[in-house]
């Protein structure tokens, strides 16, 4: 159990480190960011979402990393990155990192106006 648990973390460590690579972004310009949701706007009230974030020049990049995106990962990650805009009063880019997304959940990423990058 633990090597799969290594091998999984080295495997979303590497196609995160390519879809930087892809978008010529340093990774250590990539931070993780909490905003506390204190009303439950998108939780649970005093609920910590976590965001990955490339903020440089105006420009605000968020990430939402994956093994296997399911259309409710999308939808969640929708709804957080219009969560992270209405707190930082910015527009994102968002970028969904994953290792497998079916056409279906592709198709979804595609309407809602995410970019995704998989090693498929």
């Amino acid at each position: 159990m633990c090597s799969f648990l290594i091998w999984n973390l080295w495997r979303k460590k590497r196609i995160f480190n390519e879809a930087l690579q892809a978008k010529n972004i340093d990774i250590k310009k990539v931070e993780t960011v909490i905003i506390k949701d204190r009303e439950g706007e998108l939780y649970h009230p005093g609920c910590e979402v976590h965001y990955e974030v490339y903020a440089q020049s105006g420009k605000h990049v968020l990430f939402e990393i994956k093994n296997y995106v399911y259309e409710e990962d999308v939808n969640d990650f929708f709804s957080k990155s219009l969560f992270y805009e209405k707190k930082k009063k910015v527009k994102t880019q968002k970028v969904m990192v994953t290792w497998h997304i079916d056409e279906k959940t592709k198709q979804l990423c595609k309407k809602l106006g995410i970019e995704v990058i998989t090693h498929e």
